[in-house]
């Protein structure tokens, strides 16, 4: 949300590195607490220079499965403590891993800007 600087009329948008710092922090309370998350990413105008005045931060989270439909999944995940909207999509490794199989513009952009946020160590037996 913008922020009134001191006791001037005029608003100033919270700056980049302050809304990464915020989503990390959330990012890293709200992925141990959660098994089922794999990781957590942010893309879009956050990770370019187009981030600006009235951007929200676009943020990914995938989870290892879930019977609950794309639509309602963001629901499940509370995301607080960020200054700016958040915009929120949970995908499940396989649909995630559907994104580059099918060529979808989002695979794209996230290998080129997608910035982790949080991501569970594999464990390998």
């Amino acid at each position: 949300m913008p922020v009134r600087s001191l006791d001037s009329a005029v608003l100033r948008w919270p700056d980049r590195t302050r809304i990464i710092d915020e989503a990390r922090r959330w990012a890293l309370t709200a992925g141990p607490r959660d098994s089922n998350i794999t990781r957590i990413l942010c893309h879009g105008s956050i990770t370019t220079a187009k981030w600006g005045v009235g951007s929200d931060l676009d943020v990914i989270i995938v989870v290892r499965e879930t019977n609950v439909s794309f639509e309602r999944r963001a629901a499940d995940y509370p995301v607080e403590g960020i200054s700016v909207p958040v915009d929120l999509m949970v995908y499940t490794e396989r649909e995630f891993g559907s994104l580059r199989e099918e060529g979808r513009r989002i695979a794209a952009e996230l290998d080129r800007n997608a910035l982790t946020l949080f991501e569970r160590a594999q464990v390998v037996d």
